[in-house]
């Protein structure tokens, strides 16, 4: 029973494949013959539609892949793109920054060559700390420079503007400094226009109270430029401190008074100059002189 199968499945096997033969040559000889050309040409009318579905696909697919390609390649480049202008920005804002400082310093060598007879030693400010308590307002500015560098309590600090303030507190490698319009500061000044001294005193606003003006009308007036005295020796003397904004006079006092705003930004200060020699006022003469001029800065120095 099994040889008979076998043999049946050869024989089926065979007849298949001599049929497919045949089939074949007879198709070949058909198309050699040109009579397939009606079958071929409604083969190809139905297979167009077709084709050409297949091939805006496969266009589209390419063209698909091309944009996402395409879209890395520009987020890749917007990236970069940002990247260095990123770096360029930062950039930009250091060397600003050098700039502001070279500047800064250059003011301050300036000062200190215009005023040889002033020993000065150069700091950078670290921070402002104001401190409030229920009867006083302290206004400090924290420098990067202390005993190790020679820097000692009451050292005037100056910039090439004007008066800063004094040193409070001094520490190994850091000072305190007191700054004029604190509540308990005090400077010997005089106006430069009428020669007239007088005491001023920092207040709450910011601003100095300058005191114990006499009631003639040409002592003070809105616009004077008010400097330090020198007298006392706890200044150099005619450094700048600040300008009237303002005067009061009553006629039942025996003094006038003047509010000054001082001519430094005490927000803005970056680098000050503490003064660790000069020569105190010993006497009076040299306040009578007439006209002198005000302690200014060097040629890049601005007032």
């Amino acid at each position: 029973m099994e040889k008979r199968a076998v043999v049946r499945s050869i024989r089926r096997s065979s007849f298949l494949l001599v049929f497919l033969l045949v089939l074949a040559l007879t198709l070949l000889l058909l198309f050699q013959a040109g009579y397939l050309q009606a079958v071929e040409s409604i083969g190809l009318r139905l297979l167009a539609p077709l084709e050409g579905a297949a091939a805006s696909a496969a266009a589209g697919a390419i063209r698909l892949v091309d944009s996402a390609r395409d879209l890395g390649n520009l987020q890749e480049r917007y990236a970069a793109l940002e990247k260095q202008a990123n770096d360029l920005l930062v950039e930009n804002i250091r060397l600003r920054e050098l700039e502001a400082e070279n500047e800064a310093l250059r003011r301050l060598l300036g000062f200190a060559q215009a005023n040889p007879d002033l020993q000065v030693k150069a700091a950078t400010v670290r921070g402002q700390v104001i401190g409030r308590d229920p009867t006083n307002l302290a206004r400090y500015l924290i420098i990067d420079v202390g005993e190790r560098d020679g820097i000692r309590r009451n050292m005037p600090v100056v910039t090439d503007e004007g008066l800063v303030g004094t040193v409070d507190q001094v520490y190994a490698t850091a000072s305190k400094v007191r700054l004029i319009n604190d509540l308990d500061h005090t400077v010997n000044v005089i106006f430069q226009r009428s020669r007239v001294k007088a005491v001023a005193r920092g207040q709450v606003d910011g601003n100095l109270l300058v005191e114990w003006i006499p009631q003639d009308p040409d002592a003070v007036a809105v616009g004077d430029i008010v400097l330090t005295s020198g007298l006392g020796g706890r200044f150099p003397r005619l450094l700048v401190v600040g300008q009237v904004i303002a005067t009061e006079q009553r006629d039942y006092e025996m003094f006038r008074r003047a509010v000054v705003r001082p001519v430094v930004d005490f927000e803005r200060l970056d680098f000050v100059l503490v003064v660790t020699g000069f020569a105190p006022l010993e006497g009076l003469e040299d306040l009578l002189t007439s006209e002198p001029e005000p302690t200014v800065p060097g040629p890049e120095g601005t007032r």
